[in-house]
């Protein structure tokens, strides 16, 4: 089936790798094709694309991400003269800078998660001590602040003791007589 109204074609931004020329061979038509800013795979599937675009004057504006040896240049660096043999070790070549990159990429993010993970640590163990320190100051002026009683504070003196009560400091100079029971 063929398209004959379609003129223009817009798939930039779609991580298109590749296309098949077939599925742009039933597009009569066709007059801009824009592929900018998708992650082209420049091998000998795509070359038969570009020859296609270029047999028709059909600017695209697609640039290759692969191999490494491309990346960034115009798909027109195919070139019908390019030799197929010669792209699949270009491929795997790409395919291991692909993966350093990934690699290299999970590393980061892994010191990026570390580096995290550590400071909310120590965020977390600088408020508990904080806290931990007010808690002890309050502690200390709420028992400033109390009346306390203490009962220890008790003298004998042969069968006499003395027994102070309340307050046992401010009432040193009146002790209470008690007869012992002995």
């Amino acid at each position: 089936m063929y398209q004959i109204r379609l003129k223009e074609l817009e798939l930039s931004h779609n991580k298109l790798t590749v296309i098949d020329a077939q599925v742009l061979g039933s597009l009569l038509d066709l007059k801009m094709l824009n592929l900018i800013y998708n992650p082209f795979i420049c091998d000998c599937d795509l070359r038969f694309t570009m020859m296609w675009c270029n047999l028709r004057q059909i600017y695209t504006g697609a640039t290759c991400n692969e191999p490494f040896l491309y990346s960034g240049l115009p798909w027109t660096v195919l070139g019908p003269t390019e030799r197929c043999k010669d792209l699949p070790l270009l491929k795997n070549l790409s395919k291991s800078n692909a993966e350093l990159t990934s690699e290299k990429k999970e590393t980061e993010l892994e010191m990026i998660l570390l580096v995290v993970g550590i400071s909310i640590a120590l965020l977390f163990l600088w408020c508990s001590l904080i806290g931990f320190c007010l808690w002890k100051k309050l502690s200390k002026w709420r028992l400033k602040g109390e009346k306390r009683f203490t009962y220890d504070d008790v003298m004998r003196n042969e069968d006499y003791y003395y027994e102070y009560g309340k307050h046992s400091a401010e009432n040193r100079k009146k002790p209470v007589f008690v007869k012992s029971a002995s």
